[in-house]
């Protein structure tokens, strides 16, 4: 089979389908990537992989006579990196990681970036097999926060009330989940801990963004912090944008109607969503899960734990839109 060619230019610490390693082995069965030299001469049929973080509008203009991809599968359009789509050269395209429903001329939607990262990561550090569950349910929820946001912090305000009875952090406000890795593994955004989903009875996940969907500005978007409650063996709420919910089980994950009200996943207005969220913290019992819960709970571990479906994935949503561009 020929592979075509990506010429990546630039070197990144961003997160990419073409530098993390436990990508490649998929990425490398399709596509050859090379990277860019700068006194090499380059045919004109060849196409070019730039990070976002070093696409502007100068590294547009250089390579606006050039087929180029530009790579932002770990963000959405919406924001600031939605002006990349406004600087962009006509023959460009661009690799967005948020669900895009119609997307304009030149944007391909990788909605399940964030799936497809978070189990290949963690199944190269053993977390799908090492985790054997020894709940105790002695608190009620689990709330991980990293960065500092204006509306995290009204979260954090209205949830008050209810945070003695939950493990929680806000890294940017100095609060720390209990048994955390020091100070220097914070940085790993994907340490786990066992005790912090032994000792809690479901996730409460304040996602990246709390926009409303269906506009091309707040694009539904659902990273890391939505599969962690899934890989923990964890039934979730997600605070965010509306539309979260529905996006997953149209993926195939199961959601938690029979044991929350999930009609805040269709809430517009945030203060209302957060009504519905605590009043289900609030009416929440602890104790064991029902079998209907426990059958949701694996279920959601074994898809997504499913590296052919994940296979699959990455060659539909990121290989098959990258060939179809080289070859239009």
């Amino acid at each position: 089979m020929t592979k075509h060619k990506l010429v990546v230019v630039g070197s990144s610490q961003q997160w990419s389908f073409s530098n993390l390693p436990h990508f490649l082995p998929i990425i490398n069965t399709y596509l050859e990537l090379e990277p860019y030299q700068e006194n090499k001469h380059y045919s004109p049929d060849t196409v070019f992989l730039i990070f976002a973080t070093a696409y502007d509008q100068a590294m547009a203009k250089r390579f606006e006579d050039k087929k180029v991809i530009i790579d932002l599968c770990v963000e959405g359009l919406f924001g600031k990196w939605g002006e990349l789509y406004k600087i962009k050269s006509p023959n460009h395209c661009i690799f967005y990681g948020s669900v895009i429903e119609n997307p304009p001329d030149g944007v391909v939607s990788v909605a399940n970036f964030f799936w497809y990262n978070e189990a290949l990561g963690n199944i190269a550090r053993g977390y799908n097999t090492s985790y054997a569950p020894d709940k105790n349910f002695s608190k009620k929820f689990l709330m991980p926060i990293g960065t500092k946001r204006g509306w995290r912090d009204h979260v954090v305000d209205r949830l008050d009330p209810y945070l003695e009875d939950a493990y929680w952090s806000y890294v940017q406000r100095g609060v720390s989940l209990p048994g955390e890795a020091p100070v220097a593994k914070r940085y790993d955004q994907r340490y786990f801990n066992p005790m912090w989903y032994n000792d809690t009875c479901f996730g409460v996940v304040v996602e990246s963004y709390n926009g409303q969907r269906l506009t091309a500005e707040v694009p539904v978007f659902v990273t890391e912090k939505t599969f962690k409650p899934i890989s923990g063996l964890q039934p979730f709420m997600v605070i965010g944008g509306a539309g979260i919910l529905e996006y997953l089980r149209s993926q195939g994950f199961e959601t938690y109607d029979n044991i929350f009200d999930e009609t805040y996943d269709t809430e517009t207005d945030f203060d209302r969503k957060l009504d519905i969220v605590i009043d289900n913290i609030q009416h929440y019992v602890k104790g064991p899960y029902s079998t209907k819960t426990l059958k949701k709970i694996k279920h959601n571990f074994n898809l997504f734990y499913n590296v052919d479906v994940i296979h699959r994935g990455i060659v539909t949503d990121i290989v098959q839109p990258i060939v179809k561009f080289i070859e239009k």
